[in-house]
């Protein structure tokens, strides 16, 4: 019956409201544009594979949150110039952008440590995007990764990292200073090598 509506010219708007099925029309040959304009959902547009969100987009007529909620894959989002960001928005997972976008897009979205962990995003890179000690600490960071993403001793230690394992970083003499007291640090298990270049004698 659709095949005998686009015979007689019956088009847009009237095909959707005839309830006709997308996949209907297009065994009826109907054309992208009359499927486009005829009323559809964006969900519904999706089962027509070949209508891409780009596509859709294109038309002016959905919202973008229509288009960004429709279960579209990530990389048909990125062909239709969304960003990373619009797709955090939309709640899709770190693990569905890496890859797609530019992993410093990914990180400027605000995604947890804990999720960017998962996908092998390091503390360098958590550092470097504005992630504290305490959220790596979080997210199973290491002290000895924070350590290696420049964070300060303070940050580590308030980060609740263990005394045991910040002592077994390379920070300074004068650093573990910052934090603990001369009796702390000479209990620690440092070498004599590293007490004496701090300034410490072997018989202190």
């Amino acid at each position: 019956f659709a095949t005998k509506l686009n015979y007689l010219n019956y088009k847009s708007p009237k095909i959707h409201y005839g309830n006709f099925k997308i996949l209907n029309l297009i065994d009826a040959s109907y054309s992208t544009e009359d499927i486009l304009f005829s009323g559809y959902t964006v969900g519904q547009l999706k089962i027509a594979h070949f209508i891409t969100p780009a596509i859709i987009k294109s038309t002016g007529i959905y919202l973008d949150s229509e288009i960004l909620n429709a279960g579209f894959l990530s990389q048909q989002l990125y062909d239709a110039s969304y960003s990373a960001q619009q797709l955090h928005d939309a709640s899709y997972s770190v693990i569905q952008l890496k890859g797609i976008f530019n992993d410093n897009d990914i990180l400027r979205c605000g995604y947890s440590a804990k999720n960017l962990h998962e996908c092998n995003y390091t503390s360098i890179q958590l550092h470097n995007f504005g992630y504290t000690a305490q959220q790596c600490y979080d997210a199973s960071y290491t002290a000895q990764q924070c350590y290696d993403a420049s964070y300060t001793i303070l940050e580590v230690k308030n980060a609740t990292y263990s005394d045991a394992d910040i002592f077994k970083l390379s920070y300074s003499i004068s650093d573990f200073k910052k934090i603990y007291t001369n009796y702390q640090i000479l209990h620690a298990g440092l070498s004599s090598y590293k007490l004496y270049s701090g300034g410490y004698l072997i018989s202190d």
